[in-house]
């Protein structure tokens, strides 16, 4: 794998990453009262694994549309 591909890969990693958390989440927010540990420790993961993408990428962009998440497009 050339240099120049290694970190695009890195934010596909992070991004597929960030929407599993998200999806586990609102999946267990439907099981647990917000303060529960699980919901908390979800928060977490999406917390470091957001700013894993931001130090890997200063210009990573998160959206929202509908029913969909989107990370750099």
């Amino acid at each position: 794998m050339s240099e120049d591909t290694q970190p695009e890969r890195r934010r596909l990693e992070l991004g597929r990453e960030l929407v599993v958390q998200w999806v586990a989440l609102f999946r267990a927010v439907h099981f647990y009262d917000r303060a529960n540990d699980t919901i908390v420790s979800h928060g977490g993961r999406i917390r470091d694994i957001a700013q894993a993408l931001i130090d890997q990428d200063d210009d990573a962009e998160i959206t929202v549309r509908h029913d969909s998440i989107f990370v750099n497009g």
